[in-house]
């Protein structure tokens, strides 16, 4: 079973149509603005799994909530093992979503690494289990191809034609992350910027899965982008050909290599998503995070 997106999550509490028609650029209701941000506040924390959002319908604790989230975890690992030759490539799993999320936390640009490869290269060293590194590697493919965990591609100096695949990974589930970063040491400043990334790749993602007479975008996945010293968070290019550069802040902040890349010309509009009402600026806008996905493309 598969997360909800924001939408689909905002449909359960009765704000879906705010969703769709809050206006990007400050000039709705605050009050709807004030729902929405509570609402994203919530899915970060607890994710999109139906049975998570069932339990905190029910509980209102998100403690409880990351009980299921362990349960659902354990359930995946106990069933992965029809698809495994050793019982011993299962139980890597855990290893596996420590490093990830380390790695998540401390990776900076993104570069030069498949995160496949860096991520099975740390749980290998980091486990204390006879195992060798392929098991680890199978057990990190097996997590990418069943979406537990989601990898996005380089696109080279702004340039959506050299891309190069697997260059960092997020959870397909901000309740997952949230999760994990609570059962294990994780920088929790590095943390608060990783789940706003990873709401923003996941609900990018999603206009990418959708049949092609509802696609709004044009390749095959979302990608970030790196130019010199300069990394952009995530490229999208609309049915129109216009090529939108979103970098995504979980506070306030100056989007310096946004605005690199719209000096330079490798995107044609600059986008910030951050919780915020939004609005108008000279060389960029800012958009609500929580719109990022559902209101694509920005009009």
């Amino acid at each position: 079973m598969f997360p909800l997106s924001f939408t689909e999550f905002c449909r359960v509490f009765g704000a879906e149509t705010a969703l769709k028609t809050i206006d990007l650029y400050g000039q709705s209701e605050s009050g709807a603005y004030e729902q929405l941000t509570k609402l994203y506040d919530l899915y970060i924390r607890i994710g999109g799994y139906p049975e998570v959002v069932k339990r905190y319908i029910k509980s209102k604790d998100v403690g409880e909530c990351y009980n299921v989230i362990e349960k659902l975890l354990s359930t995946y690992k106990d069933e992965s093992r029809n698809y495994f030759s050793s019982p011993r490539e299962v139980e890597i799993f855990d290893v596996v979503y420590r490093e990830a999320l380390r790695e998540m936390c401390n990776e900076k640009r993104g570069t030069g690494k498949n995160m496949v490869e860096t991520i099975t290269s740390l749980a290998k060293a980091n486990t204390e289990l006879l195992v060798n590194k392929n098991e680890v590697s199978a057990a990190v493919v097996w997590l990418k191809y069943t979406g537990i965990l989601g990898v996005c591609s380089l696109a080279v100096n702004g340039d959506l034609t050299q891309i190069v695949p697997d260059r960092r990974m997020y959870y397909a589930d901000c309740g997952i992350a949230s999760y994990l970063s609570e059962r294990y040491m994780i920088d929790k400043t590095a943390l608060t910027g990783l789940l706003a990334e990873t709401f923003v790749y996941n609900e990018l993602h999603r206009l990418f899965k959708v049949p092609y007479t509802r696609r709004r975008v044009k390749e095959d996945e979302v990608c970030f982008s790196v130019y010199e010293q300069y990394e952009l968070d995530f490229i999208v290019v609309d049915k129109r050909d216009v090529i939108y550069g979103i970098e995504v802040k979980a506070k306030d902040g100056n989007p310096k290599s946004l605005k690199v890349f719209i000096d330079r010309r490798f995107v044609d509009r600059g986008i910030v998503a951050k919780p915020t009402v939004g609005g108008h600026g000279d060389l960029f806008d800012t958009i609500p995070i929580y719109a990022v996905g559902c209101s694509f493309p920005y009009d």
